[in-house]
This record gives C-alpha cells, sequence and structure tokens, in this order.
C-alpha cells in the first residue's frame, strides 16, 4: 500500500504507486475544511456548508455540525431556482420559504439527532454556477448567521442551450495518419485550428477554425488510431474530451472529465466533491497500454476514463492555491489561477514524464523517484512532445515563437535546425506517432564448408558437413519483439564429443558496446550454470572452447580448416583480420557474468516458418533431406550441398538499448564453428 504524501510540484514519489490498470487514488490529508465555508452563529455555533456536487441538472450540498448547538435548519439562497425545482432529497424538513427568518430561498430542517448529511435539488435544467448564500439557523431568532457556496443561476441561460461542436460522421482513421506531427493552434485566445507538419516541415491548417473551443491539450496514440483534444477554461466547455479526424480536423465530443477530490483523507465517498469543468491544458497516451493522462491545471494530474470521462481519476493532487480554485468551480476564480504546467509527454519505457514548468523543461522518472531539469528555455514553454520512433528527441515549442525545436533530453542541447510555424505562431501542442512496424526477416550466410569434428555419417575428423556445421542464422526485430533462428546440424541440448557434451554458446547481440546475450541451450556452460534460459544484459563474455576440446583462437580455427581445403568464415565477417575480433582472440563462446532482463521463447521449425522464415531461398542451399531419426542408416547421408536438419529459434521482448547498428555471434562451445551477422533493426 502506498502511503499518502503531501505533495510538493508533481511529488514523483505518487506516481510510483500507480498501476496503470487498477489507478490509486491520493490525497493531501488536509482538512476538508479548508475547501468550505464555515457559518457561525452568533453564539459561536460553527457549521460547515458547501456544494458537493454538480452533476447535471442535481446538485449536492453537504451539511456538517462542527461545534456548538444542534442545527435546527439550513438554507441555500435560490430563489431564481425556486419555479424551476423538479426534485429534492430528503423530502422530510423541506420548504421553499423560511418563515422564522425571512431567508430567500429553499430550506431544510434536520432532526435534533442530526450530525451531518446530504441535500439534493434537481432543477429542470443544468444551469451555470455562482456564488449563491446559504444560512445555517440554531437557537432563538437572530442567532442566525449566513456564507457563500457555490450553486445554481437560473436567471441564466441553461448551460444545455449551448450548442457542442459534434462530428456527424463517425471517424475512421486513413492511412497514412504517422506520416504528418498533428498540433493545434490557437487564434485570438481560445479560437482553435488543428494543424499539420509534413515530412518537409510545412505547417498547413486542418480543417476550418472553431470559435471559442480552446483546445489546449493533443496527443495521438502510438498506432495513431485516437487523436484526442482536450479544452481549457477559456472554452464554453471546459474540461472536455475530443476525437478529432487526422483527415480532416472535424472532432466529437466524448464528454466532460470528471473525478472525485478526496477532501478528508479518508478515501473517495459519496459525500466527497466531484470536480469538472477544469482547464485540462496537457495530455499524454502511456505507451504501454495507451491509457490516457491528461494535467488538470487548478488540480493536478489525472488518469482520464476515455470510455467514460465522467469517471476520471485525480491521481495526485496539486495546486498553489490550496485548490481554492479546484473546487471552486467558479469560472472566473479558474480563469485566474496559472498553473505551472502546460504540457505533458510520457516516454516510450513509460518510465519518464515530460513536463513544462514556465520555461523549463523537466523530466520526472518513476523509477527512482526523481524530478530533474532538462533545459530552460528562453520563454513560456507551450508544447512538449517525445518522437516516439526516437528516445531522445522531445519537440518544444515557447509562447508566441515562429519555430518548433529539437531538444535533446540527454544532452540539453537545442538543435540548430528549426521547423518555421508560419502564422501559426500559438501552438499549443502537437501530437506525434509511430505506425507499428512490420519488421522483415535479415540473415547470415556462413560457409558450408567451414565446421570441424565429426559427422552423423563418420566419426572420422573432418572438415565440413559435421555435427558442428553452421549454415545460417536470422534476425527479425520489430517495434517490441526480436526474434532469431538458427540453422546447424547441431541440436539444442548438443552431442556427445571426446566424452563431454558439447552444446550451443550463447548468441550475443552488441549494440555499440551495450551488449545483451541469449542463454537458449540449458545444457551449456554458460554463466554459473544451472538450467535457466532468457535475455541478459552481458556485463563480460568468456571462451569454453578449451574445456570443450575446440580451437584456442580465430587465427588456429582458420588454420586447421584452410589446411583441410575447407573455406572458413564467419558469416558477415571475414575470420580474421576483420577489425571486430582480434586475430588471435579466444572465442567468446558464452557469457560469464550477466543479470537476466527478460524471459524468451522457444519457436519450432513449424513456428519459425509460420512468421515468414525461410532459410532455402533466402541462403540459397536446399532444404535437407537428411532424416534426424535415422542418423545411421546407410542410406541417410546429408549431401554437404543443403541446409542443416535442425531449425530452431526463439523470440523474447526488445529491450531500449536494441537500437542502431549491431553485430550479432554465435557459436558453438567447442568453437568448431561460429557466425556472425551485421545489420540494423529494419524498424527502429
Amino acid at each position: 500500500m502506498c502511503n499518502k504524501l503531501k505533495l510538493n510540484f508533481l511529488q514523483p514519489i505518487i506516481l510510483k504507486c500507480l498501476a496503470i490498470s487498477s489507478v490509486a487514488v491520493f490525497s493531501l490529508g488536509v482538512s476538508m475544511s479548508a475547501y468550505a465555508d464555515i457559518i457561525t452563529l452568533g453564539d459561536d455555533s460553527k457549521y460547515n456548508i458547501y456544494l458537493a456536487s454538480h452533476v447535471g441538472n442535481t446538485w449536492t450540498y453537504s451539511v456538517n455540525e462542527v461545534s456548538g448547538k444542534s442545527l435546527s435548519h439550513w438554507n441555500v439562497g435560490i430563489p431564481s431556482c425556486i419555479e424551476h425545482i423538479t426534485d429534492y432529497t430528503p423530502t422530510p424538513g423541506y420548504d421553499t420559504t423560511d418563515g422564522s427568518t425571512d431567508f430567500e430561498g429553499i430550506k431544510w430542517d434536520v432532526a435534533e439527532s442530526f450530525t451531518s448529511g446530504t441535500f439534493s435539488v434537481t432543477l429542470d435544467a443544468d444551469y451555470p454556477e455562482g456564488t449563491v448564500k446559504a444560512q445555517a439557523k440554531a437557537g432563538s431568532k437572530g442567532n442566525e448567521r449566513t456564507g457563500n457556496v457555490m450553486g445554481p443561476n437560473c436567471n441564466t441561460d441553461p448551460l444545455s442551450n449551448v450548442e457542442e461542436p459534434q462530428l456527424i460522421v463517425d471517424i475512421v482513421t486513413p492511412d497514412g495518419v504517422c506520416e504528418v506531427i498533428y498540433g493545434v493552434q490557437d487564434w485570438d485566445l481560445n479560437h482553435s485550428q488543428f494543424v499539420t507538419i509534413n515530412v518537409q516541415n510545412q505547417v498547413e491548417a486542418l480543417g476550418g477554425i472553431y470559435p471559442g473551443l480552446d483546445i489546449e491539450g493533443l496527443d495521438i496514440t502510438k498506432d495513431g488510431s485516437l487523436l484526442i483534444g482536450s479544452t481549457g477554461d477559456e472554452s464554453a466547455f471546459p474540461g472536455s474530451l475530443y476525437q478529432v479526424d487526422p483527415a480532416s480536423g472535424k472532432i466529437k465530443s466524448l464528454g466532460e472529465i470528471r473525478f472525485q477530490f478526496d477532501l478528508d483523507d479518508d478515501g473517495i465517498d459519496a459525500d466527497d466533491p466531484v470536480i469538472y469543468g477544469t482547464e485540462v491544458s496537457a495530455i499524454s497516451f502511456h505507451p504501454i497500454d495507451s491509457s490516457l493522462w491528461g494535467w488538470s491545471e487548478e488540480c493536478g494530474l489525472v488518469a482520464i476514463n476515455l470510455a467514460n470521462p465522467a469517471e476520471s481519476v485525480l491521481v495526485s493532487p496539486y495546486a498553489t492555491d490550496n485548490f481554492i480554485a479546484c473546487l471552486s468551480n467558479d469560472k472566473s476564480m479558474r480563469r485566474s489561477y496559472t498553473s505551472l504546467v502546460e504540457d505533458i509527454s510520457w516516454d516510450e519505457s513509460g518510465d519518464n514524464l515530460y513536463f513544462s514548468e514556465g520555461n523549463r523543461v523537466m523530466v520526472y522518472t518513476l523509477s527512482i523517484g526523481m524530478v530533474k531539469e532538462v533545459r530552460q528555455l528562453k520563454g513560456n514553454v507551450e508544447t512538449v512532445e517525445l518522437l516516439p520512433w526516437e528516445t531522445e528527441n522531445l519537440l518544444v515549442k515557447t509562447h508566441n515563437s515562429s519555430a518548433i525545436q529539437t531538444l535533446n533530453v540527454t544532452t540539453g542541447e537545442l538543435s540548430p535546425e528549426v521547423i518555421d510555424v508560419g502564422e501559426f505562431t500559438d501552438i499549443e501542442a502537437v501530437a506525434a506517432c509511430q505506425t507499428d512496424c512490420e519488421a522483415e526477416w535479415t540473415y547470415a550466410k556462413d560457409s558450408i564448408n567451414d565446421s570441424t569434428g565429426p559427422s552423423p555419417e563418420s566419426s572420422r575428423i573432418q572438415v565440413g558437413n559435421s555435427y558442428f556445421e553452421i549454415y545460417g542464422i536470422a534476425v527479425k526485430m520489430d517495434s517490441d519483439t526480436v526474434t532469431v533462428a538458427v540453422n546447424s546440424r547441431l541440436p539444442v541440448g548438443g552431442i556427445p564429443y571426446h566424452g563431454k557434451q558439447i552444446s550451443w554458446g550463447d548468441i550475443v547481440f552488441d549494440f555499440d558496446g551495450t551488449k545483451y546475450g541469449v542463454r537458449f541451450d540449458t545444457a551449456n556452460d554458460s554463466l554459473a550454470g544451472g538450467n535457466e534460459t532468457g535475455l541478459y544484459e552481458v556485463m563480460e563474455l568468456k571462451s569454453v572452447t578449451k574445456a570443450n576440446s575446440g580451437h584456442t583462437n580465430f587465427t588456429s580455427y582458420k588454420n586447421y580448416v584452410a589446411r583441410r581445403s575447407g573455406f572458413p568464415s564467419l558469416g558477415d565477417l571475414p575470420i580474421v583480420n576483420n577489425g571486430y575480433f582480434g586475430n588471435r582472440d579466444k572465442m567468446p563462446t558464452s557469457m560469464k557474468s550477466g543479470h537476466k532482463v527478460a524471459d524468451i521463447e522457444m519457436l519450432d521449425a513449424a513456428a519459425l516458418a509460420a512468421l515468414g522464415l525461410d532459410f532455402a531461398d533466402n541462403l540459397g542451399i536446399p532444404a535437407s533431406t537428411y532424416d534426424s531419426a535415422n542418423p545411421f542408416s546407410p542410406r541417410n547421408k546429408k549431401s554437404a550441398n543443403e541446409l542443416g536438419e535442425y531449425t530452431f529459434g526463439f523470440k523474447f521482448n526488445r529491450q531500449a538499448g536494441m537500437t542502431g547498428k549491431f553485430v550479432a555471434h554465435l557459436f558453438t562451445e567447442c568453437g568448431n564453428d561460429g557466425i556472425v551477422m551485421v545489420n540494423e533493426p529494419y524498424c527502429e
């Protein structure tokens, strides 16, 4: 259970307690009385009266005895609404006149045993909020007093009479959505227009202008299926969500964001007020589960229920005014309140949340619970958006700037190249997506005549077509998954050789010095032994060729093969003078130490074929006709010019460090053959 902590700005420890699928609610633990009007009578009796919720046409008030005399009755001063009341609860004690005090409005008498309760009134429409009077009465006439609460103003037009923008037809996301970057421009404070930025960095209008809509937050799912905007407090519908058609800029209302506020630090209950109509200045989709997060300027970080925004959750409360604006539901008060955060953006790992704070770009890292500054800019930062196809580049823009810049979040350096926004100088937010990359298999072909050792057909030492012959490897690396395939004469688990069980070493991926190793053969001499397979971040490699009666180094292996008319190779690298391995280096067959970062799933030949693997076609070597079930049959002899009889592989989750060009190498434990692939991921 996470401890409830009093927040400083974006107090990061709070976020560590989040589970995306089951969001915990946190509060500040401050007194409920800080947000409600304490009415003190002439004899110093005190009562707490406040608007607990306003949902549609129904207004609910919470009333609590604090000290002094027992409450006799209380009133809410809404005389303009008397003729518009359609329902009320509780029914006992209700009246529309107060004969004892001549207070104008409605009245509830309460029983002697009363200490606290809620009272609701339903009107014939949803009227705007305003400040009204509330009165508490106890004891003799003249002891009553009044205070201010929020209530309906029935002298104005109902909110329902204002037409909210709607898209008449359903939105169908077209192809090519992720080929542009989306933005939203403010004209004259609150007139919203969507824009696109194409690959030529040209900024163009997308659809028409929405007068008074005030879209402040904008984001798109990683796959481009949902483009969503949120409104600010200069909108006729503040704190609302809209789906945006990426082809036309037309919009469809998804509803108003509502959440409860835990006033008394005892968990959310029916008495806690429902907050709505706040400025949602920023939104960002979480990269792991596509959950939507938003920043309520007056209240803090909100987990938005996209299916039903009215059931969203305030996760991390934050305000600099003791939450007065958050709890008031007073538009004028909220417009006068300014939060520090104007945009947020999750990175691809879901561990870093970037956000603006005035003229600063900041980042909160969940795994270590720390907030740090990335860089200060010249001007108020309105836009931050981490590009999904790059782990270090953040698009940033300051207020009324003529350019969008790229900020390297690792170095804090601004790129000299900018996107000239032309006339669109007040872009409030941008959104970028990346469609799932359909990775292709990449292949590395080894010499078919460079293995040493016996074969199933002969125990005589030979070169080529032996138990240890490797024909090729293949790698398929998409955005989330890495799949590896191997074709060889050596099965997983190895073979007996010189009184030992000789198995596979580990395949190692080297991304510019960051190494990952896969232990896929539990019979090998990797790490500390045992039978646990998996993907490891490598700390140190080792050679086990000597212990397995193999070759001592690359040069000795080359010479042995060449002297016996073989053609030594390492696939994509020559056997010596390759610039990667030293000529007299021991073969790095296995991991000596490392820590596990992911599990692997083994795949057989049929499963790999279903994923599009085709060694025969891509290596130009015929498939094997050899029957591995009858290895010693005189009529079952494998041709040296066909593939090995074993095709196997595995897959694992791609890690954040697996970017850019890589070198992958795989050796048998005896070093009697090995192969190297030099490549670059098809999907970055």
